[in-house]
C-alpha cells in the first residue's frame, strides 16, 4: 500500500463508497464537483494505492440462518504457535474475523452459528483442537447495536 496525503475530496469519496459501494461514476461526480471521469480517476488511484480494499455485499446473518454471533478469546500456550493459530484461522470457514489482541488474550474470533448447539461443538471439535491454544472463552452476543465497516474519515458536525 502507497502512502499518500489524502484530500477532502478523496475523503468524501471514501466515506460514501464506505457506505454507498454501488454508486455509479455520475452520483460520485455530484457528490464531489467533479467529472464522472475525473472521479473514475480518482477511484481507481485510490484502489491502486490499497486505500479501497475492495467491494461486497452486506449479508443479513440471521436472513441466511446463523443468528448466533459468538466473540472467542484465545491465549496461546506460547509465541511460537502464533503463525499457526493465525494460518488456522485464515483457513477456518466459521472465523468470520480475526484479531491479534493485547491484554489477557492473545486473539480474538468472531464466528456466527445457526444455533448453540453448532456452536458449541465448533468450539469443541475445532476451536479447542487448535495445536498451541492454552485456554479459552467465548462470549455470545445477545444484542448488536451497531456492525459497520464505516471509518471517521470526515469531520462529526
Amino acid at each position: 500500500m502507497t502512502h499518500r496525503e489524502l484530500d477532502d475530496i478523496d475523503l468524501r469519496l471514501l466515506d460514501h463508497l464506505s457506505e454507498h459501494g454501488r454508486s455509479t461514476w455520475r452520483e460520485l461526480g455530484e457528490l464531489v464537483g467533479l467529472s464522472a471521469p475525473a472521479v473514475a480517476e480518482r477511484v481507481r488511484r485510490l484502489e491502486a494505492d490499497g486505500c479501497i480494499l475492495g467491494y461486497e455485499a452486506r449479508v443479513s446473518p440471521e436472513a441466511v440462518g446463523l443468528p448466533i454471533v459468538a466473540l472467542v478469546f484465545l491465549a496461546a500456550e506460547a509465541p511460537s504457535y502464533h503463525d499457526d493459530i493465525l494460518r488456522w484461522a485464515r483457513e477456518a470457514p466459521g472465523v468470520q474475523e480475526c484479531h491479534v489482541v493485547a491484554g489477557d488474550f492473545d486473539y480474538v474470533f468472531k464466528i456466527h452459528a445457526r444455533n448453540t448447539r453448532e456452536l458449541d461443538d465448533y468450539l469443541r471439535t475445532k476451536v479447542r483442537a487448535i495445536p498451541g491454544v492454552s485456554r479459552s472463552r467465548t462470549t455470545i452476543v445477545l444484542t448488536t447495536v451497531k456492525d459497520s465497516r464505516r471509518l471517521p474519515l470526515l469531520p462529526s458536525d
